[in-house]
């Protein structure tokens, strides 16, 4: 009985072969990134949370306190944008490795194949399959896997944050998410 082929991450995985551990940094990274993203967001709600303590006596507000939240927003933005970088120069060096390995592997598999098939086959098809088809994983391992981590561990943080503040709360934003999800699944 032949073996049901991997569809998905499963098969990225398996083609990734030894870049497998370039795409699990390069997703730590954008995971650090998403973090740091949101850091700004935390630090106008401690801003806005300090003024508000002290709205009645505005000479009362910790200037102090104040610079240190927007410099500890500022290091966010720097973070952010240092692990954005470092999490896609990895991706893409890991992109380019495995089309790299795979046009070899290509070229080889040509390399077998009789003469004959050449003469049924158009030049344009091989060049589509050698550079167009094979690019399309570029596209995704060195763009979109970093952006798909970061935009499923961008909303876990804000959750995870927001449980923090107020665990009731919470929940009542998750209602509409479950609503939306279980509502999509139906769809498909």
């Amino acid at each position: 009985m032949k073996s049901k082929q991997k569809q998905g991450l499963a098969r990225l995985f398996e083609l990734a072969g030894k870049k497998k551990g370039k795409l699990v940094a390069a997703s730590f990274f954008s995971v650090i990134s998403s973090f740091s993203r949101i850091i700004f967001y935390f630090s106008i709600y401690l801003v806005i949370k300090t003024v508000l303590q002290n709205y009645l006596n505005p000479a009362g507000i910790d200037k102090v306190l104040i610079i240190k939240y927007s410099l500890f927003s500022l290091a966010g933005i720097i973070l952010y944008a240092l692990c954005a970088f470092i999490s896609s120069s990895i991706s893409h060096v890991a992109a380019y490795d495995l089309l790299y390995e795979i046009r070899i592997a290509l070229m080889e598999k040509m390399s077998r194949i009789s003469a004959g098939f050449f003469d049924s086959v158009t030049q344009g098809s091989i060049k589509k399959i050698m550079a167009d088809d094979v690019e399309t994983i570029e596209e995704f391992i060195a763009h979109s896997f970093s952006e798909l981590v970061a935009g499923i561990a961008t909303p876990l943080l804000i959750i995870i944050y927001l449980f923090t503040i107020d665990w009731k709360l919470s929940l009542l934003i998750l209602l509409p998410i479950i609503i939306s999800i279980f509502l999509l699944g139906m769809c498909l």
